[in-house]
C-alpha cells in the first residue's frame, strides 16, 4: 500500500487535566472502550497510583514507549481508548478519573467546551493519507511518489474505478481531517475555507461524490485498519492515518 494524497496533519497531543481528583458526576464508559494497563515494575507497582490516560485508538501504537516510560520512571500508565466523539462527550461531563487526555487533534477538546485541560503540548504526528493497494495503483497508471490531486481521486471514485475506506467524518478524526483537506483541496486553498466555498457548486459536488465513493466507513481508525488487513481482497484503498497504514501493510506482510 503506497501513499499517493496527503492533505491533512492531526496532531496528536497530550493534555493534562487540572482537578481530576474532585468529587464529579460519574461518566458512563462505552461499552466499546479499551483498557490496557502498561507493565509497572514490582517495587512501585503497589504503593503508586496509575495514571489514567483518555485516549484516541491511534495512539495504541506507541505502547511499547510507553511501556519503556514506565519500566523507567516507576509511573504505571492506563490508557483507555475511546473514539474522538466519545473523548469530546467525555470530557463534557467533566472526565472524572482521568489524569490526562491524548486525543488526535485539539480540534476535540475545543468542541468539548473543557475549560479545566492544561499543559497542552504537541509530542507527535502522523498525516492523514489515502492508501491504495498496489495492484490497483498499477491497474490505474499510478506510481509511487506521484502526486495524485484530489480531484484526480474525486474522477476516479466517480467513474467507478476507485472504492475505498474511510472513517466517518462526524464521528473520527482521522475521518475528519480527511473531509476538511479534501475541501481545502476542491477548494484551491492553503487557508481557512469560506462560506463562499462551501457554496461553491464544483466544491459541493466535488465532496459528494468522494463521499459517495466511501465503500465502508466506521467510527474507529483502528477497526477500519483491522476490517482492511481482515478482507485483504475486498478493498482497493484506504484513508487512513500513515502510522495505520503503515501498520496495516506490517500485518498483511506477517501473513504473506
Amino acid at each position: 500500500m503506497k501513499t499517493f494524497w496527503i492533505r491533512a496533519w492531526p496532531a496528536v497531543l497530550w493534555l493534562f487535566l487540572a482537578g481530576c481528583g474532585r468529587e464529579t458526576s460519574p461518566v458512563t464508559t462505552p461499552a466499546a472502550e479499551t483498557r490496557v494497563e502498561m507493565a509497572k515494575p514490582p517495587a512501585v507497582a503497589a504503593r503508586v497510583a496509575p495514571l489514567r490516560v483518555l485516549a484516541g485508538s491511534e495512539n495504541k501504537a506507541l505502547e511499547p514507549t510507553l511501556a519503556d516510560f514506565t519500566q523507567q520512571s516507576g509511573i504505571p500508565v492506563e490508557m483507555v481508548y475511546r473514539g474522538s466523539v466519545d473523548i469530546m462527550l467525555t470530557l463534557q461531563q467533566g472526565a472524572a478519573g482521568f489524569n490526562a487526555v491524548w486525543p488526535a487533534s485539539t480540534l476535540w477538546i475545543d468542541l468539548s467546551g473543557n475549560r479545566e485541560v492544561r499543559g497542552a503540548a504537541s509530542i507527535t504526528r502522523s498525516p492523514v493519507v489515502f492508501g491504495i493497494k498496489r495492484s490497483k495503483a498499477a491497474k490505474l497508471g499510478l506510481t509511487t511518489g506521484q502526486r495524485l490531486p484530489v480531484s484526480r481521486v474525486v474522477e476516479l471514485t466517480k467513474s467507478g474505478q476507485l472504492r475505498f475506506l474511510m472513517t466517518s467524518p462526524t464521528q473520527s478524526n482521522s475521518g475528519a481531517m480527511a473531509y476538511l483537506g479534501c475541501l481545502h483541496a476542491l477548494a484551491g486553498r492553503e487557508e481557512a475555507i469560506t462560506q463562499a466555498d462551501l457554496e461553491n457548486p464544483a466544491v459541493a459536488s466535488g465532496i459528494q461524490d468522494f463521499l459517495a465513493a466511501v465503500d465502508r466507513t466506521s467510527a474507529s481508525s483502528g477497526w477500519l485498519k483491522d476490517l482492511y488487513v481482515g478482507s485483504p481482497g475486498l478493498f482497493d484503498a484506504m484513508v487512513n492515518y500513515e502510522s495505520t497504514l503503515i501498520e496495516a501493510n506490517q500485518e498483511l506482510t506477517a501473513k504473506g
